[in-house]
């Protein structure tokens, strides 16, 4: 039962509320007996120095007892202690406030009374040998200037004061049997709010745990409570998409995979036939056979590229190098290709070199393959331009053709695994549908930005930008990681 967190919560609170009442309890019932007690002394050592007064003279007169008792009984009818002995220089009951007490003529020995007889006022709290109950003790010494003629002893019981400390003593138990019994009923209903939640949370959890990532929940609160809600949300609608991707990978790779591995088998079962016999005819299929093959390895390459990429298992090479010098040794060896086929490609480089530390086996594959599809959708005639430009502390690649274009809904999905603009003529063209991906990843992990800009029909440019300053502070892991 406690291993349950609501049953932990209400423990919890009733456990410090009964803590914190107990310990106010212990102060104000400490608090209440210093100030009744020492009120009450204060009273009764008024009484007793305002008696020790009226005693002085007739001490000095050594009057009879008659007189001494008349005069204390007078005063306890008023005083409310329990006792008044008026006692002689030596110690000798003289008077006393009860009638029918035997003390007179006795000697007291008590240590309050010795002090008083040396001229020092004192006081006790002890046990009443009688009543057995706790009583107050004073002793006054009464002068006469620098003589002692007596003492005046009074005795008050502190039964009324601890009577009234244990009735408080009772409304505070009371209370906080109280308090802790609507402490425990406001827990169970806070700690429900707290584990209803927890509870639901739970149960979608294993939902999903067995398949089911359709699971939401309803948002009730603006809380912790409430971002954890949001947050479970989010994740449910995160590991949907990402099923959902998961799914159409695999689709695209079977279906990838299904047309060239179709191809080399009917070929293959065309040459086993006896088209094999033929010359023409099985040069032909070996070349398609070839060219198929080919394009399965590059899928499979691309594909394993990407997984690299995805479980951040790259190796990076980077190192300080002059970006520009990249750029121009790749449009070298495309411009012939180029002007064979009727395209025009122009590169404009800054006048100092810019220095990036980088991979230049990996961005060499991100220039080409933008050059590539710049090639691609540009027709003959069209033209090319390739740059590079320093902006503060990045550098800017920019791949500008003007070629067919790009409708928006396709700008959006350009970086997409699989996303063909043109699917017949990529594919034709032995393309895998993964470059712009794989080029965005390298690109990533080089903590620089991808991004396209495009109208149908005019031209389509590719910015990368680099970090510049960063990797030359000698960031270079960090560059890697982004």
């Amino acid at each position: 039962m406690f291993k349950s967190i609501q049953w932990k919560i209400v423990l919890i609170y009733a456990l410090l509320i009964l803590l914190a009442m107990q310990f106010f309890a212990v102060f104000i019932t400490r608090a209440l007996e210093r100030y009744y007690l020492n009120t009450y002394a204060a009273s009764l050592e008024a009484q007793g120095l305002l008696l020790a007064t009226f005693l002085q003279r007739h001490l000095v007169a050594d009057e009879e007892g008659a007189t001494l008792d008349r005069l204390v009984g007078e005063f306890s009818r008023y005083a409310g202690t329990s006792e008044i002995l008026v006692l002689d220089a030596f110690g000798r009951v003289l008077s006393s406030s009860r009638p029918d007490s035997d003390v007179r003529g006795q000697r007291i020995i008590q240590e309050e009374i010795a002090r008083a007889l040396t001229g020092s006022r004192s006081e006790e709290i002890r046990l009443d040998p009688v009543t057995r109950e706790r009583a107050k003790y004073l002793a006054l010494p009464v002068r006469s200037g620098e003589k002692t003629l007596g003492v005046v002893y009074l005795a008050g019981s502190l039964e009324p004061i601890y009577r009234t400390l244990r009735e408080i003593q009772y409304i505070f138990l009371t209370g906080a049997l109280l308090v802790i019994c609507a402490t425990v009923l406001l827990g169970f209903v806070l700690a429900k709010t707290i584990t209803g939640p927890i509870k639901e949370i739970t149960g979608k959890a294993a939902r999903i745990a067995r398949g089911d990532f359709g699971q939401r929940l309803l948002v009730r609160s603006g809380d912790e409570i409430g971002h954890l809600s949001e947050m479970f949300n989010y994740l449910s609608a995160q590991l949907e998409a990402t099923l959902r991707k998961e799914r159409e990978f695999v689709g695209n790779v079977s279906h990838e995979l299904r047309t060239p591995l179709t191809t080399l088998k009917s070929y293959t079962e065309t040459l086993l036939a006896g088209a094999m016999h033929e010359p023409a005819v099985c040069r032909s299929f070996l070349t398609t056979m070839e060219r198929e093959t080919d394009r399965m390895v590059r899928l499979v390459k691309d594909l394993l590229a990407l997984t690299q990429h995805d479980y951040h298992q790259v190796r990076w090479q980077k190192r300080k190098q002059a970006l520009d010098g990249l750029l121009r040794e790749i449009v070298d060896e495309l411009e012939p290709s180029c002007r064979e086929n009727g395209r025009s490609i122009k590169l404009s480089l800054p006048a100092e070199p810019v220095q990036v530390v980088f991979d230049r086996d990996k961005i060499k594959q991100v220039l080409l393959n933008l050059l590539q599809n710049a090639f691609q959708f540009t027709a003959r005639d069209g033209q090319i331009d390739v740059s590079l430009a320093e902006n503060g502390e990045q550098a800017v690649i920019t791949v500008r053709d003007n070629g067919i274009g790009l409708q928006q809904e396709e700008i959006e999905r350009i970086f997409e695994r699989f996303y063909r603009v043109d699917k017949a003529r990529s594919r034709d063209q032995g393309g895998t549908g993964l470059g712009l991906s794989i080029a965005r990843e390298i690109v990533h992990g080089h903590g620089g930005s991808i991004y396209v800009d495009s109208e149908p029909t005019r031209f389509t440019m590719v910015t990368v930008m680099l970090p510049r300053a960063l990797c030359e502070k000698g960031a270079v892991a960090n560059c890697g990681n982004a």
